[in-house]
């Protein structure tokens, strides 16, 4: 659960340029005129890296379509806010010091003393009116800022946001696979007790969510499958319940809206790199449709 709160903030970590990583897969077959692809992407790689992954840039100028987890074209600042607060913000009756016991308080003052610095504070006071997975990702963002950055590595925007971009200046049409609010409801609609508990779990170990992190980054960084595979199968690391509420059950939405487009539109799909792995991911979910998928290397 750490790893998707972690990858949902606009924090980036730079990554190393020339690798090549194999991380974008060509659809073809079951009697499609055009292939469509799968782009696997971390959101804090930044757009930098997809010119280490070969025919990336290619596969978005011959599709008709790009499709994303949500359009950022469509966001709206003003609805955005509305949003947010309308999922951030806890109900009267179920503010920090309602859901939390005094001694979880206590845990969590003293975690904000010990993290903040004259740059990034987080002040007790200030969240009380949050939700726990609201206060959760504050702390896990601050975390990754006090993260190393590598030698000679740029900060300079995500892969998600660049191939929107890159896909509007050459006119393509884009779409997402989902809603903002669709995200919101997932991040912050969970039990108030279950989001409790992941942050205490943060609080008591806030060192996992830094190696993890390093380790899923280099193994994003090498296109290794087989090393990204093993991670998103690791209960240690995303429970199942988790799982099928994160990656699962929004790929069974997605694969529909996939396999009712390809026909009419050649699709560029990028999403991040767990909705395409494991059993359960969209590319074995297509070939067992009867489609071929294969990584372009």
């Amino acid at each position: 659960m750490k790893r998707i709160l972690l990858l949902t903030l606009c924090t980036v970590l730079a990554a190393l340029a020339g690798v090549d990583a194999q991380l974008l897969w060509k659809v073809e077959g079951k009697g499609l005129q055009k292939p469509s692809y799968l782009l696997g992407t971390h959101h804090f790689i930044p757009a930098s890296f997809i010119d280490s992954i070969a025919g990336a840039k290619e596969a978005i100028d011959n599709c008709d379509v790009v499709y994303g987890e949500i359009d950022l074209s469509d966001i709206d600042p003003v609805q955005t806010r509305k949003i947010m607060t309308e999922f951030v913000v806890a109900p009267p009756d179920s503010t920090l010091t309602d859901v939390m016991t005094s001694q979880q308080l206590d845990s969590l003052n003293v975690f904000l003393k010990n993290i903040s610095s004259d740059d990034y504070k987080l002040e007790p006071g200030n969240l009380i009116m949050f939700k726990p997975t609201f206060v959760n990702q504050a702390i896990i963002q601050l975390i990754s800022m006090s993260m190393p950055v590598g030698e000679g590595e740029i900060m300079d925007g995500n892969i998600d946001i660049y191939v929107q971009e890159y896909a509007q200046i050459r006119n393509k049409e884009i779409k997402g696979l989902e809603t903002f609010r669709q995200q919101c409801q997932l991040l912050y609609g969970q039990p108030i007790h279950k989001q409790v508990d992941d942050l205490m779990q943060t609080l008591r170990d806030p060192h996992s969510l830094v190696d993890d992190d390093i380790e899923l980054k280099e193994a994003y960084k090498h296109g290794d499958i087989e090393k990204l595979e093993e991670m998103f199968r690791d209960p240690e690391k995303l429970s199942a319940a988790d799982r099928k509420i994160l990656l699962d059950n929004r790929n069974a939405d997605w694969i529909e809206t996939i396999e009712q487009t390809m026909p009419r539109q050649s699709m560029f799909i990028a999403v991040g790199l767990g909705h395409l792995l494991t059993d359960t991911g969209l590319i074995k979910m297509l070939r067992r449709r009867g489609y071929t998928v294969e990584a372009m290397k």
